[in-house]
């Protein structure tokens, strides 16, 4: 590269700077422009002033490397251009970035565009993703992905500790996931899983982040209730109630063995069974019977 020179162009009548472009061209016009400036000397736009930066490769081949717009705000706003395949003098671009800063040069918003996967130079199926920052910190508060594989991701987080706050996953086929988090701890406080089956999972944690509580709605209509002693992770009691009317309740005891199960049908009947844990009955296991009218049909202890 020869040596750079900038080349002002003024306005004939106000003489405020209108133009400039950076170029080693000689004095017989060969070279190249490596930059142009326009400046918003009408105050027409939204910045004052508008750059774009050229790369070139091998003979001839030119590409954008980037535009940097210095905004009314004092703040800039850059897009810069990543390729692949500049070195075999076919440059093809595979990363578009956006870089917005404040006035004190502080990143705010960062937002990156991928092209096809093909020829990237990692293994991610990003296609986009953006990240918003509070002025000052280098860690966003805030950042969407979506994949090629149709996954949309949001990831917010606390502003003043950095810890996350939400989560939420959805996908084109129509599933979502999304975590609600203590801020303060950093610790899951919720979970709800569904998709377009009718498909439905909520979870809750106690302040441990320890799960304490599940609701899950099946496709047919079912729904099961699952109780846990979050300090264990067993079963404290499930219930399972169906779209006919019926329920099934289990509980068990503080070591996660099954206890009693009382099931319901939807005319009435009824089936109780205590399980012996304890071995202080001359039965294992213990079934009682009623019938729609709620009366003893059996007693059988085995």
């Amino acid at each position: 590269m020869s040596d750079l020179t900038t080349v002002n162009r003024y306005d004939p009548v106000t003489g405020e700077l209108r133009s400039s472009y950076v170029t080693d061209m000689d004095e017989w016009g060969f070279g190249r422009i490596y930059s142009r400036t326009t400046y918003d000397v009408d105050q027409a736009h939204a910045w004052r002033s508008y750059t774009i930066n050229t790369d070139y490769w091998g003979e001839g081949t030119s590409t954008t490397s980037s535009i940097v717009a210095v905004m009314d705000d004092g703040g800039t706003m850059t897009t810069a251009y990543s390729y692949w395949g500049a070195l075999a003098n076919h440059p093809t671009r595979f990363l578009e970035k956006w870089t917005r800063t404040d006035a004190e040069g502080h990143v705010v918003l960062v937002v990156e565009n991928w092209e096809e996967r093909t020829g990237r130079y990692d293994t991610s199926d990003i296609s986009k993703k953006i990240k918003l920052y509070e002025p000052g910190s280098a860690d966003p508060y805030y950042v969407a992905t979506q994949y090629f594989d149709g996954r949309d991701e949001s990831i917010t987080s606390d502003k003043g500790n950095g810890n996350k706050d939400y989560v939420l996953n959805t996908w084109s086929d129509g599933r979502l996931k999304a975590e609600d988090y203590n801020p303060e701890t950093g610790l899951l406080d919720y979970v709800i899983t569904r998709d377009d089956t009718g498909y439905r999972l909520v979870e809750d944690y106690d302040a441990q982040g320890r799960l304490a509580y599940a609701i899950e709605t099946l496709a047919d209509g079912r729904q099961v209730a699952r109780d846990h002693d979050p300090a264990t992770g067993l079963p404290d009691y499930v219930i399972t109630a169906d779209a006919q009317g019926g329920q099934l309740l289990e509980d068990y005891d503080a070591a996660g063995r099954l206890d009693y199960v009382i099931q319901r049908w939807a005319d009435g009947r009824m089936v109780a069974t205590d399980y012996d844990l304890t071995g202080s009955h001359p039965w294992d296991v213990y079934t009682i019977t009623y019938n729609a009218a709620g009366q003893i049909e059996s007693a059988i202890g085995v």
